[in-house]
């Protein structure tokens, strides 16, 4: 056996091919990209909530015409005329600076939930990476393993068409029947339809791992094996790490948060705000009246609601509160348990690799001794060919356990929010 498992501590290391391979998809993934999207809209939207402490500017220009010009007609004894008081047409404009004094907290909520917002996108864009690391380490051992297998239907050719080749010497020589010679020719004709099977099956784990990091499949052949050095600790330190590091159950903190901003936000609707504002006001539509245009210095407070409709939108608000608040407890309770299940399932896979590996040296040993009582004689060639049969599905079994094994550790460092690219691997 060519590798160490070492329990008790953890620590993987990886090959070089892997982390470029990680990179690359979280470089070129779609999925990931319109995570990271996501942020950036969150993080523009928070500088414009900011701007809310920015005083107000509207300006308001209109062009207003009536049907008939007003008049003000006058018979005193000092004043006689007739005057033009309001024109059919006639231009306002209105140019007007309110700053907001007090609100209440409203601005500083609606500035708290971007924050939030900010804060929740990140934190799906982190757990959204680490489904594409998991996703690509497994499309990476599922490659690996699909070479692999090549490689042994390539060495059970060699040795079936070894076998072959000392029937028909046997057969030359009157030690076996023709029958030996047959039994062979289909074997290696088996063995040839296997070969082309796994070499279908590793294009395909290529094509997926080149949808995966957009490196082209002609790159993708030259991956390397992982160094493999495993070392486990207990299922409590997994959940631990789980319940603090999983970015999932941190964004459902974060929704809690954003409703907890919004029910503030809902009640300060019934109460009023305090302004100061300053204002330029231009008309022209009464000709004899000046000046056209005036400033105006104002303070006041406003108040506006419809009805109840804030009371009811907060309780709407708090309900909405308490469902995430059920969610997040949800949440949690499901990562523990898909914590115990990856943990179990890497000790079944452990246990299935030691039970691999010490089968494979049964199969080979076993094959050997049989080889060479079929060169005595000793045996048919029936079942040396059982026996080399044996040895190929033991050495199959072995490379699949291995990346069982590997694939099952990766599956947990996941459910723990351990696998991170940045600052080390499962660290």
């Amino acid at each position: 056996m060519s590798f160490l498992i070492l329990f008790f501590l953890f620590s993987l290391s990886f090959s070089l091919d892997l982390e470029i391979l990680w990179k690359k998809a979280l470089e070129k993934n779609p999925s990931v990209a319109a995570f990271k999207k996501e942020v950036e809209a969150s993080f523009f939207q928070l500088k414009a909530s900011k701007n809310l402490y920015l005083p107000k500017v509207e300006i308001l220009y209109k062009f207003t015409y009536q049907s008939d010009e007003q008049r003000l007609k006058l018979d005193l004894d000092l004043i006689n005329g007739d005057f033009i008081t309001l024109k059919d047409r006639y231009q306002s404009l209105s140019i007007s600076l309110r700053e907001l004094l007090y609100d209440f907290g409203t601005r500083e909520s609606y500035i708290k939930i971007s924050q939030n917002l900010l804060e929740l996108n990140k934190l799906l864009y982190e757990e959204k990476k680490e489904e594409i690391l998991l996703e690509v380490a497994l499309a990476y051992l599922d490659t690996l393993s699909a070479k692999s297998l090549i490689e042994v239907y390539k060495k059970q050719k060699e040795a079936v068409k070894s076998q072959y080749e000392l029937s028909k010497a046997y057969y030359i020589k009157g030690l076996v029947a023709i029958t030996d010679i047959l039994e062979a020719r289909v074997k290696l004709f088996e063995v040839e339809r296997k070969l082309k099977e796994a070499l279908a099956n590793y294009r395909i784990s290529l094509s997926n791992l080149s949808r995966l990091t957009k490196i082209s499949e002609k790159d993708l052949e030259k991956l390397s094996e992982p160094k493999l050095n495993v070392r486990i600790k207990n299922l409590d330190f997994y959940i631990g790490e789980a319940l603090k590091r999983r970015a999932l159950l941190k964004a459902y903190l974060e929704r809690i948060e954003i409703a907890k901003l919004k029910e503030k936000i809902k009640l300060s609707q019934f109460l009023p705000k305090i302004f100061l504002e300053v204002s330029y006001l231009y008309t022209n539509q009464n000709p004899i009246v000046y000046p056209k245009g005036l400033i105006l210095f104002s303070a006041g407070a406003s108040l506006s609601f419809r009805g109840l409709q804030p009371y009811y939108e907060n309780l709407s608000i708090k309900a909405q509160k308490k469902k995430a608040l059920k969610e997040y407890e949800e949440i949690a309770d499901l990562i523990k348990l898909d914590v115990k299940r990856a943990y179990e399932e890497l000790k079944t896979a452990r246990e299935n690799l030691k039970v691999a590996s010490q089968a494979f040296e049964f199969a080979k040993k076993h094959y050997e001794l049989s080889l060479e009582q079929y060169k005595n004689q000793l045996i048919s060639q029936t079942q040396l060919l059982i026996a080399e049969a044996r040895l190929t599905e033991a050495r199959k079994a072995l490379i699949i356990s291995r990346y069982e094994f590997l694939k099952a550790y990766f599956k947990l460092l996941r459910a723990s929010g351990l696998l991170k690219i940045e600052g080390g691997y499962g660290r």
